[in-house]
Parts: C-alpha cells; structure tokens; sequence
C-alpha cells in the first residue's frame, strides 16, 4: 500500500504538473520553488499522513505553496484533502493550521472554487481576529474582498470593506491601504453599474496624498479612465490619460489597451488599431516569457522521472516487479475505461446537440416564415394607414383652405363693415353738427325776441340731435373696440385732478338739471390706467347720475383698499332709481328699446354697456347698484402704486380762463376750408366777430385766395382747416402746400376740423402740423377753446 502512495502520488504529481492550468502570477520566486519541490517531495511520500512530524507538515506547506506559485492549484488541493495525502488538521500547529488554510484559499481561488476560497478566507480572518492581528485581518479582508468581486458578489464584498474601514480608520497615515480599499469599492460599484459612485471614489483615491504605490495610483487612473468611457466622457478620459506619461511603464498593456479603446469611442480607428496592435504586442511579450518559464517546468520533467527510478521501495518478501507490471496495467485499463466512457458521452451530447441544432434550425424556418407573414400583413397595413394619413392629411389641408378663405372673407367683410360704419358716422355727424349749429344760433335768436314758442320746438330739436350725436359716438367707439382700434395706455395717472376737471366741465349740466355736483377729494396713490380712457368712463357716468337727478346731488368718492392695493371711485346720486331687476338690461349694448320700459332711468342706452368695455380694456372692473328712491351707484375698481403726487384741486382766480374769452378772433382776420354748405352758414355767424373772414369751398379756393391776399401784402392771422375736403386735396396736404409756397404762413397758427372724432385724432393731427383740433359739430364755446389755445401756443414761440 505504501508503495502505491508513493508511486501513485508521483505519477499524480507528474500528471497535474504537465497538465496542470497554464496562468500567469507576478510572484519572482519560480525557480526557487522548482528547487525546493526536488528537496522536499522524497520526504513528504516517506510517511503516511498520520504520522508526519512537524517537519515534514512544513515540507508539505513548502511544496504546497510551490505547487501554487508554480500555476498548478490542483496539485495542492489534492496534497491537501485527499485521505491518502492530507495531515491530520488535529495535530498540526495553529500556525501550521493557518498557514495550510492561507495555502488552500491560494489554490482554491486559482482553480475558480470560489466558495471554498471564501471559507477558507472567512477562518483566516477568525483566526487572527481572535488573535487580534489588525494587519493579517486587513490583508486577508484584501484578499476576500478580491475573491467576492472576481465572483461578482460586491454586495458581500461591502460588508468586508466596512471592516477594513473600521481598521485604517485608525491609521490616519495608511494611504496605501485607503487607496487599495478605494480602488475595490470603485469596482463594486462599477459592478452593481453605479459608475458616478465608482468615479467619484476614484478621484478621491488619486487625491490622496503620498506616499503609497505608483502602481495602485495607476491603476485608479487607467480604471477612472475606462469609467470615463462608459460615461461617454472623452474629453475627461483623454484627458487623464495623457497625464499618466511615464508611469505607464509600470502596466503597459493595460495603459496600450485603454488608449486603444479611447481612440475607438471617438472612432478615431486608425489611432485605435495601432494601440491595439502595441497591446497584442506587449501581450505576446509577456506570454513569450510564460511559455520560457513553462518550457522550462517542462524540462524538469526529466528530474521527476529520475527522481522516481532513484526512489527505493521498501522491500518485502515475496513481492517483486511483476506487482509493478500489474498497476501499471490495471491503471491503464481504468485511463482506457475512463477515455471510453468520455468518448461515449461526448458522442451521445454531439448526438443530442446535433438534434437540437436540427430542431432550432427547423423552429426557426418556422418563425422566419411567420415572421415574414407578418411581415407582409403590416406592410399592408402599413400601406392602408398610409393611404388613411394621406387622405386625412389631404381633407385637412382642404379644410384650412376652407377656413383661411372663410377668416379672410370675415376680415374682408369685418373691413368693409367698419369703412361703412367710419363713413356713416361720418356722414351722420357732418349732418347733425349743422343741426346742432344752427339750432343753437336759432336758440339764441329766439332767446333775443323772446319767442318761446320757437325757442321751445328749437330747443327739443337741439335736445333730440345732441341724443342721436351721443348714441352714434357711442356705437362709434363700442364698435372701435371690438375692432382693435381703441388702443389702451396704461400709465400712472393723478385721478384728483382728473376728477377736478370733469366736475368743473360738468357744472353747466348739473345747473340744468338743478343738481350740485359733489367731489369729495381724498389723498390717493397714482393710478394704473390709461388717462383719457379714465376722463371717458367717469365722464360718462357722472352724466348719467346728472341726468338721473332732479333737483339732488351726485357726489364722487375715492377710497383705497389698502390690502390689494385697488383704488375704488364711487359715483352715487339722489335720485329715483330702479329695480336692481333691471341692471342687466341696462349693460346690454343696442337696447335703447329695452330701456324705455325701465321706470326711473333716462339714458342713450349705450353709456354703461361703453363704460364696462372701455373698464374692461383697462383691466378695471365696475359695479352698479340702484334701488327706487335710492338713486344709482356705480363703482369703478383700478389697480393702484405706492406712489403719491399732491395735485391741489384747481380754485377760481377771478382771471377770464381760456373759454371765458367770448370773441378770441375779434380783430383778426380769418379763413375757414369747408365745403359743407350748412357748416360754412354756421362759421358765418360764429366767426361774425372777426376783422376779416373768408369761407372757401375748396383746396383750390383756399390756395387762389391766400394767394391773392399775399399779393397784397396781407396774412390772416386764424386758418380753420376741415380735413375732408373734395379731391385732390385733403386738410394736411392743403395746409402744408401753403405754408410750403407763402413762407408768414408757418407761423399762423392751424385748427384741425373734422366729423370722425376718433380716439386719438388730436395727438394724431397735433403731430401732422396742426396746432389744435375740433370735433364735429362745432360747439361755439368748444370753438372759442380751442383757438385761444392755438393763439396762445402761436404767442409763445
């Protein structure tokens, strides 16, 4: 039995060392190891395994290890675990024992048994934590945590990283240790695709200042470089790279490879297969010298077989060679029997593969062929949906024609709609402002005679136009809204002074109306509105309290609501009122009708549906409120600022204002372009004050009379200009014709005349030359306003 211990196991050695892993260490001691195997295999086969001595248990620890650092696990394993080999673990030493385990774990690692390496491991670090070894436990920890990422498990590796962590928490200094841990936990975390952890851990490892290995340094930057790479970060990676330099030498290959891998991300190809080329080259560098050192195993090969002629077996009686000739057949019947049986499964697998290749090669026809019906029942659908898409497409391009042409008829008609509406107004005001005129200057007249009979029916007449003037603006600016035309402004405005001049305007109509008009001034903010749009909505509806009260008040209040910052004005009157029912009725436009069956109010019905449009457009909102014999009470809410302006409210001086001068034209000589006849009538007996005044139909007229006037050396000092006049000519192009051929003319001051009364004329007019601008029908004292503001503007320059 002895004897084949002995033989066996160098027939055991010699096999797995011929046909042992080829692998590739780092470890110089390969020589050495061939060395000392030759020293020490003749004394681990002189014994059983129960009765080594100590020496002998070091002498396999010695051999074991050369069997691990000359590539050959298997071996070791087998020395170490097989009945026939194997020491009794009882009676070795600890550390024997520990040593045996450290060898094990080497071997089992190298021959991809991981889960015995990790035991092996696991009684290591047991071992030397019982024995409080922080330095053995930290390497060992390495080394597992090695074992379990090569075994992709970093989930269980990180349980041993928290244990090395609480190990060089304590060495402050141990940077080399800190930066291998960075560089495993790096990997974990590439491994579980967590790669801006891994990036990040090994930043912070190459931040760690020296010292520690040039060789673990490099091996963060070449890992953070590939890292870089997956992370479509070339800039980054190039980069570091480059930085590496001369540390390179230190692993070449891998630096080759990853330049390789760079220049192909940026599918730079030609860069990429020369670094690939310089890695296959210092590869095969490096395996030229694996295969050396392997032939040179090989060749000791001779050293085993004549170790084993030079071994004596122990003799006995009666045994002799034929015993040998014996196991060496019987071995080869059991090789032959083992090859046979190899053969045969493998024949049967081939067998076996063989078919299922045939019944993947026949599923597959079949789903190639489904496939391919498939294919060709969407392409048919593709091609319906395609044709459906195309006529939709086509449907709804015909269908955007449609409405294009349709939105473009609405604006042809809207267009002309509004050209109509411009021109009846127009057309409209141009009538009633003759009406108007001459109604007043027969007003007048009656008033002098003191026929009331006639001054009566006059003054219904003057009553009745003035109402139609006021609807027509009305429904004039209402339908300017909706076309856009009524831009609004909004600025800070000064609401005392407004509200000041309003009243002051209105005085007259509340005397008519036997009413007193109340303001009650209050310190407010600036306002947040478009001044003129303001004027508009609370002239408005102060004249509709004026016209609601007899013989009573309309009293304005402001107040401030501080919280939101809104500004409320409040216009309230003392007088019959109406049924709240009603209020609805009143904010629609155009029910002038409806309104006439609404007890105790009197207006054009267009006053409030005006104020709510033109509030609206200012972003304002408004209230109204009335109950009979409670008058009306309509609120108007803006925004407000915080800043304050002192306006005092104006105070009469005593000094003849501006429409107090009665006759501003007495002494001067005049000329009015009108081709009205009504209104040339109604400028006669205005203007009868006048020095000199002369009424032209035309352009033509105009120019051939102040032509003739030049000629005698003689300028008028006043030219009322209408704007519509017959062709050729208009009011600005007939004004600026004579101030362009009689040069006195461009300091005579012009007044704009014209029936549109549009937003904004007068700035439009003021800005075209003119130097004021009236309205039609032309009012006597409006008239008298306006030109002692031109003749003052004229005095000044």
């Amino acid at each position: 039995m002895m004897l084949f211990r002995k033989y066996g196991l160098l027939l055991l050695l010699t096999v797995a060392f011929l046909s042992g892993k080829q692998g590739y260490t780092s470890t110089p001691n390969r020589d050495s190891c061939l060395l000392i195997l030759d020293n020490t295999i003749q004394a681990v086969l002189s014994e059983s395994p129960d009765k080594y001595s100590s020496g002998q248990i070091d002498e396999l620890i010695t051999l074991t290890h050369c069997f691990n650092q000359l590539s050959l696990p298997a071996v070791s394993i087998v020395l170490l675990t097989d009945e026939r080999f194997a020491p009794d673990m009882t009676r070795v030493s600890p550390h024997q024992k520990v040593m045996l385990y450290q060898i094990m774990a080497q071997a089992c690692k190298q021959n991809q048994d991981f889960d015995h390496a990790e035991e092996y491991y696991k009684k290591l670090i047991s071992y030397y934590t019982d024995n409080d070894n922080e330095d053995s436990i930290l390497t060992h920890s390495f080394n597992l945590t090695d074992l379990l990422l090569e075994d992709n498990k970093p989930e269980k590796a990180s349980l041993y990283f928290l244990l090395i962590h609480k190990i060089i928490d304590g060495q402050p200094t141990a940077f080399n240790n800190r930066s291998r841990l960075l560089y495993r936990e790096a990997k974990a975390a590439s491994l579980q695709g967590q790669y801006s952890k891994a990036i990040a851990l090994h930043q912070l490892a190459i931040r760690l200042p020296e010292p520690f290995t040039k060789q673990i340094n490099l091996q963060h930057r070449l890992a953070l470089t590939s890292l870089y790479l997956i992370e479509n970060k070339t800039d980054s990676a190039e980069l570091l790279l480059n930085s590496i330099g001369s540390d390179s030498a230190l692993l070449l290959p891998e630096w080759y490879l990853t330049k390789s891998t760079l220049f192909r991300v940026k599918k730079d190809f030609k860069p990429s297969s020369h670094y690939f080329t310089l890695f296959i080259n210092e590869t095969n560098k490096q395996n030229d010298a694996i295969d050396q050192y392997r032939k040179k195993i090989l060749a000791t090969n001779s050293g085993f077989i004549n170790l084993i002629a030079t071994i004596k077996p122990v003799k006995k009686e009666g045994f002799f060679s034929w015993g040998l000739l014996l196991l060496v057949i019987l071995f080869l019947l059991v090789i032959l029997t083992i090859l046979i049986f190899i053969i045969s499964s493998q024949r049967k697998q081939l067998n076996k593969r063989k078919d299922n290749l045939l019944k993947a090669e026949s599923v597959r026809k079949k789903l190639l062929q489904d496939g391919e019906a498939l294919l060709d029942r969407e392409k048919d659908g593709v091609t319906t949906r395609l044709k459906r898409i195309e006529k939709e497409k086509s449907e709804k391009n015909q269908a955007i024609k449609k409405l294009k042409e349709q939105i473009e008829q609405t604006q042809q008609i809207k267009k002309k709609r509004d050209k109509a509406n411009l021109e009846i107004n127009f057309q409209v005001r141009s009538l009633l402002s003759s009406v108007i005129g001459l109604s007043s200057i027969f007003k007048t007249e009656f008033a002098k005679t003191k026929n009331t009979q006639l001054y009566k029916y006059v003054d219904i007449i003057d009553e009745n136009a003035s109402l139609l003037l006021n609807i027509i603006d009305a429904y004039h600016e209402y339908t300017s809204i909706d076309s856009g035309k009524i831009a609004c402004n909004v600025t800070r405005v000064n609401v005392i002074p407004l509200i000041g001049s309003i009243v002051s305007d209105l005085e007259e109509v509340a005397k008519q109306r036997a009413a007193k008009l109340v303001f009650n001034s209050k310190k407010i903010p600036l306002l947040l509105s478009d001044e003129a749009i303001l004027k508009k909505i609370l002239t408005l509806a102060t004249k509709v309290g004026l016209n609601n009260t007899n013989r009573g008040f309309v009293i304005i209040d402001i107040d401030l609501i501080k919280k939101n910052k809104f500004c409320t004005i409040k216009i309230q009157n003392t007088g019959h009122g109406f049924d709240p029912a009603y209020i609805t009725d009143i904010l629609k436009p155009f029910n002038r009708e409806g309104l006439n069956y609404i007890p105790g109010f009197i207006g054009t019905g267009m006053e409030y549906p005006l104020i709510a449009r033109l509030a609206e457009l200012m972003k304002g909102e408004i209230t109204i409120e009335s109950a009979i014999e409670q008058g009306i009470t309509f609120t108007l809410t803006l925004p407000a600022t915080d800043v304050y302006e002192t306006t005092p409210l104006a105070k009469p001086d005593g000094k003849k204002t501006e429409s107090q001068v009665v006759n501003p034209w007495k002494g001067l000589k005049v000329l009015v372009v009108e081709d009205d006849v009504m209104n040339r009538l109604l400028f006669t007996k205005i203007l009868k004050g006048a020095s000199t005044l002369v009424i032209a139909e035309n352009g033509e007229k105009a120019l051939e009379i102040v032509g003739d006037f030049f000629r005698e050396d003689e300028v008028f000092d006043l030219v009322l200009m209408d704007i519509n006049l017959p062709q050729p000519w208009d009011g600005v192009k007939l004004k600026d014709k004579i101030k362009e051929l009689f040069m006195p003319y461009k300091s005579i001051p012009f007044i704009a005349q014209t029936a549109y009364a549009m937003q904004g004329d007068r700035e439009e007019f003021i800005s075209k030359g003119f130097d004021e601008y009236i309205s039609k029908p032309i009012m006597k004292k409006e008239l008298i306003r306006v030109t002692n503001i031109a003749l003052k503007k004229k005095a000044t320059l």
